[in-house]
C-alpha cells in the first residue's frame, strides 16, 4: 500500500503503469540457464580455519581463551553443522567456504544499588574470501547474581561469570550451526517461513548473497516467499528488499512498489536502486514518477536509477 502525503499522486502513475500492461517476464540477457552456466559452484561446507577469543572485564580473569575457543569449534564440528576443522575433510563432491570465528565475551558489571552482573558472548564469523560478506553470527545475554556464602578462596563475582558462560556456551554453537546449516540450504523457503525474526532475515541475507539461476519457477516462488517479509520491521523488511533485487527478475518489481511510502525516504531511496536493478518497463515507469520527488536524495537516486536502465536497455 502507498501511503504519505503523496501517496494519491504516486497511486495514480502507478496504476497508470499497470493498465493493460501483462505481469513482466525475466529481464532481457537474465536467462536462467545461462546465469547457471557462468555462476561459479555454490560453496555448501565451511572449513573452520581458527577461533580467536577475545574477554573484556572481569571475564579476562574467569575464562581461559584457548579451552573455550577448543571448546566452541569442537561442539560446532561435532553438532552435525556443515562445517569441518580441515579443507581435506570435506566430502569430495562439495564445495568448501573457509571461515575464522571470533568469540568476544563481555561482562557487564552491576549498577549501583544493584547485585545481578551480565554476560555477553558475542560470536561474529568472516568468510576469508570475503570477509565483508554475510556471515554466521550468534548474540547471547546472560544474568546471574553472585552466591553468598562461598568459600574465602572464591569470589562469588567471578564464579557467576563462569556460570553464565558455561550456560550460554552451548547455546552459542547451537545458534552458529542453525546459520550455517541455512546457509548451506538449496531451497531457502522453510527458512524463510521460520518464526524467529533472525533466521529469517538470515534467509534472506543469504539469498541476496547468492547470484540468480533458478528456474523460472522457482523465482516465482521465491519472490512470492519473500514478499510477506516486506511487511515485517525494518531489519527483516530492508533484507527482504535486498534479497527481492538479487532475484534479477523483473517481475519482484511489483511487490517493492507496492510498499512505497513517500515520507519514508531512506526506504524508498532502497527500494529505487533494488527496482534499478531489476529493471523493465515497470521499474522504469516506477522510477520516471519518483524523479519529481521533494526530496532531492530520492529524485537523484531515481534519475541514477534511470540512466542505468538506459545504459543495458536493448
Amino acid at each position: 500500500m502507498i501511503r504519505g502525503r503523496a501517496g494519491a499522486l504516486v497511486a495514480s502513475a502507478l496504476i497508470a503503469i499497470g493498465c493493460g500492461r501483462r505481469a513482466a517476464g525475466p529481464a532481457p540477457g537474465k536467462d536462467a540457464a545461462v546465469d547457471a552456466a557462468v555462476a561459479p559452484p555454490r560453496a555448501t561446507i565451511a572449513v573452520l580455519d581458527n577461533v580467536a577469543v577475545e574477554l573484556h572485564g572481569r571475564a579476562e580473569r574467569v575464562i581461559d581463551p584457548r579451552a573455550l575457543g577448543r571448546s566452541v569449534a569442537r561442539c560446532l564440528i561435532e553438532s552435525g553443522a556443515p562445517l569441518v576443522a580441515l579443507a581435506e575433510q570435506a566430502p569430495a563432491d562439495e564445495v568448501a567456504r573457509h571461515l575464522a570465528l571470533t568469540v568476544d565475551v563481555a561482562v557487564h558489571e552491576p549498577d549501583a544499588g544493584q547485585v545481578e552482573l551480565g554476560v555477553t558472548i558475542d560470536a561474529a564469523s568472516r568468510w576469508r574470501d570475503d570477509p565483508v560478506a554475510p556471515a554466521p553470527t550468534a548474540i547471547l545475554t546472560g544474568a546471574a547474581t553472585p552466591r553468598t556464602g562461598a568459600p574465602a578462596d572464591v569470589d562469588a563475582a567471578d564464579a557467576a561469570v563462569a556460570a553464565v558462560v558455561l550456560e550460554l556456551e552451548p547455546r552459542v554453537c547451537t545458534e552458529l550451526g542453525v546459520a550455517l546449516g541455512i546457509w548451506a540450504t538449496e531451497d531457502l523457503r522453510p527458512a524463510l517461513a521460520a518464526a524467529d525474526p533472525d533466521q529469517v532475515r538470515w534467509a534472506l541475507q543469504v539469498l541476496a548473497g547468492r547470484p540468480p539461476g533458478q528456474a523460472e519457477l522457482e523465482r516465482v516462488a521465491l519472490i512470492n516467499a519473500i514478499a510477506p517479509h516486506l511487511g515485517d520491521a525494518p531489519p527483516v523488511r530492508d533484507a527482504a528488499i535486498a534479497a527481492l533485487a538479487a532475484t534479477g527478475d523483473p517481475r519482484a518489481v511489483a511487490p517493492l512498489t507496492a510498499i512505497t511510502d513517500v515520507g519514508d525516504e531512506t526506504t524508498l531511496v532502497r527500494i529505487i536502486e533494488a527496482v534499478a536493478r531489476l529493471g523493465g518497463d515497470d521499474a522504469r515507469d516506477y522510477l520516471q514518477v519518483l524523479t519529481s520527488h521533494r526530496d532531492p536524495r530520492v529524485a537523484r537516486a531515481a534519475k541514477i536509477g534511470l540512466a542505468a536502465l538506459a545504459l543495458v536497455a536493448p
